[in-house]
Formats: structure tokens, C-alpha cells, sequence
């Protein structure tokens, strides 16, 4: 599910470009919203380390649209880490205020952080940032569930304001899985259930109230409505396919040059003839993807439910087929790996 909710706000956000803050008063970043934002000090039942599926649903709903307190941030995400899929932060964002305002804020953030007993960090290369163009950084060791445990702090000025909180730990383990490093022991993925009798909402369903209140609403998609939970049903089952495809495939590799049985340059040479058979399609895609991101917007912006509604229903369709071609890639890369396993006798259990 949260894949095509990303996919749903990053088709509006480039059609229509980061949001704007008209001239107001300075936002401020306080320690007290930085305790209660922080899990393991704050934000109550968010686990890091279980995954985003073992998190309370009343929380994950509270992220789609922020109370006011903790303004100037308007929304929240969780980060998982890139192959077990273990929340290992939270993100929280909001429109920027831009220029001036933004250095201010970030030299105004340090010296509130460090006077609540946060101290600075350097992120070195073990952990992704929260953007490449820097920002803020500290940690800070606090008292947890376990004992002690350290907690990083990352917040960026340079486009929309962001604020992450989370376990270093676990960050630096996704870097790893992103890298294709697994942890010993790694299971292999198992399959998602898939059901062939889900198939794509007609243009009908957009004739629904309750969908198009929920379709042209500003922000993350709640992805937990009961109207919306059918109405992308399909499009969530293949999204998920590709993902348990690629998440077979990082394991598959994990394996092979575990072995010491074959080295890098086989490997590619493998994954590059696998890939041969696939068409390039991907400029093609990213102008369907911001056309109808555009209508999206558009709609949201003007108000029309309908519209929204059936914008959505044309990205589900978009998603599906992107999601099949996905599938097909990783079925055919994947079945190469196993039999160069298989060949060089490399057991897969």
C-alpha cells in the first residue's frame, strides 16, 4: 500500500512543484516538538525495529494529517529499512518558508538542540541522509524500552522542511541491505498471497460520494479507508508482487556472491543478459506518470471530486501495468539466478 501512496504524492508533487509558504511569522522548531515527534521519547506506540504492518493503525492514520501541534509539520512517513522492512525512522515535513528564513531556521535549530542535551554528528557514508544537499545532524542518548539507546536527529531546510528522527542502528542496516548486504541468516522472501479475481475499478466507481470526498482531499491518501481499501486493491496486490520480486532478487545475489562461487562481473553479465529481453520504456512512463500526476493536481487544486476520482483510478491503471512489467523483469532475472545456483551447486534453502 505505501508504495502506491508515494507514488500518488510524488506524481503531484512534480506536476505541480514543492509547495510555497506565504510571508509569516518564523516557524520554529522546538525541543518540546522534537520530544514528542522522536520515537522512543515520544510519539507512543510507534515501534522502531517492528515492521510498518505491526505498528498501530491509529497512528499510521494520525501521520497522514498532523495535529496542530506539531505545526509547522503537516505530515509524517515512516522509513523502513531497504530489504527486512523494519521502521527504522520517521520523517516529518512541511511547506518551506525559503531563502533567508531557511539558513535561519537551521542555525536557530542547532543551538535549541544542543541547549536540550542533543549533541552534534557527523553522518558518515553508512548512513543515507536525509538529503544530499546537508542540513543538520546530532544525537543524543536517551532512556528506552531495553535501556539505553541512541537516537539520531536530521533536519533539512533546503527545499521543504524535514525532520528525522531514528535508530542509527537501523539505519545504517538499511544501508547495507540497499548496498545487497543482508543480515546473516536473511530468510528467503516469501511469496505474497495473490488473488486473481481482484481487477480494476471501472470508471464507475468514481460515481461513488465517499470516493471522491476521499480522492480530492490535499496530502497522503488514507490509506486505511475502508472506501479506499477495495478501490486499490489490484493495483496494491501487483505493487506488491514486484516488490516480493525484487526483494528475491537482492536475496538470490546475496547468496550467490556469498558463496564465493562467482564474483561481481558474473553477476552483472548475468543480470545484464536477463535484461535484454526488456524494453527500455522508461521515458515513456515518466510522461504518463506527470500527465496524469498533472490532472491530479489540478484537480485537487480546483476542487473537482469527480475528477480527482477518476485522475486516481487512471494512476491505479498506470501503477498496475508499470507494476506488471516490473514483475515480468524480476521473474526473468531471477530464474536466470537460480540456474546459475543450481549450475555452480549452490543451495538455496
Amino acid at each position: 500500500m505505501k508504495i502506491f501512496i508515494a507514488s500518488v504524492c510524488a506524481a503531484v508533487l512534480l506536476a505541480t512543484g514543492a509547495p510555497a509558504v506565504a510571508q509569516a511569522a518564523l516557524p520554529t522548531i522546538s525541543a518540546d516538538l522534537v520530544a514528542r515527534a522522536c520515537p522512543v521519547i515520544g510519539m507512543p506506540g510507534l515501534r522502531l525495529g517492528a515492521t510498518r504492518a505491526e505498528q498501530p493503525p491509529e497512528l499510521l492514520r494520525s501521520l497522514r494529517k498532523l495535529p496542530d501541534s506539531y505545526r509547522p509539520f503537516t505530515e509524517a512517513e515512516l522509513e523502513e529499512t531497504a530489504w527486512s522492512g523494519k521502521v527504522a525512522a520517521i520523517t516529518f515535513r512541511a511547506a518551506s518558508p525559503d531563502g533567508d528564513v531557511n539558513d535561519a531556521l537551521l542555525e536557530g535549530f542547532d543551538e535549541t538542540m544542543m541547549r536540550a542535551g542533543w549533541e552534534p554528528m557527523v553522518l558518515g557514508d553508512t548512513i543515507m541522509p536525509l538529503s544530499v544537499l546537508g542540513g543538520r545532524t546530532l544525537e543524543r542518548e536517551v532512556d528506552g524500552p531495553q535501556g539505553k539507546q541512541r537516537l539520531l536527529l536530521e533536519f533539512d531546510a533546503s527545499g521543504a522542511l524535514a525532520l528525522r528522527c531514528g535508530d542509527p542502528g537501523l539505519l545504517e542496516l538499511s544501508r547495507r541491505e540497499q548496498d545487497g548486504t543482508l543480515e546473516p541468516g536473511s530468510p528467503r522472501p516469501v511469496p505474497p498471497p495473490y488473488d486473481p479475481a481482484l481487477r480494476l475499478p471501472e470508471p464507475a466507481a468514481c460515481q461513488s460520494t465517499a470516493l471522491q470526498r476521499l480522492t480530492v482531499e490535499k496530502g497522503q491518501l488514507d490509506e486505511a479507508s475502508p472506501e479506499l481499501v477495495p478501490f486499490l486493491a489490484a493495483t496494491m496486490q501487483e505493487g506488491d508482487r514486484a516488490q516480493y520480486g525484487k526483494r528475491l532478487n537482492t536475496w538470490l545475489e546475496w547468496k550467490l556472491l556469498g558463496s564465493g562461487k562467482l564474483d561481481d562481473n558474473r553477476l552483472v553479465a548475468l543480470r545484464e543478459a536477463a535484461a535484454k529481453a526488456s524494453v527500455d520504456s522508461e521515458m515513456r512512463q515518466m510522461m504518463q506518470f506527470l500527465a496524469i500526476g498533472g490532472e491530479l493536481a489540478a484537480a485537487r487544486e480546483n476542487g473537482d471530486a469527480a475528477k480527482s476520482c477518476e485522475a486516481l483510478r487512471k494512476l491505479m491503471v498506470f501503477e498496475q501495468e508499470k507494476s506488471r512489467l516490473q514483475v515480468a523483469y524480476w521473474t526473468r532475472v531471477n530464474a536466470v539466478l537460480e540456474a546459475e545456483a543450481k549450475r555452480l551447486g549452490i543451495g538455496l534453502d
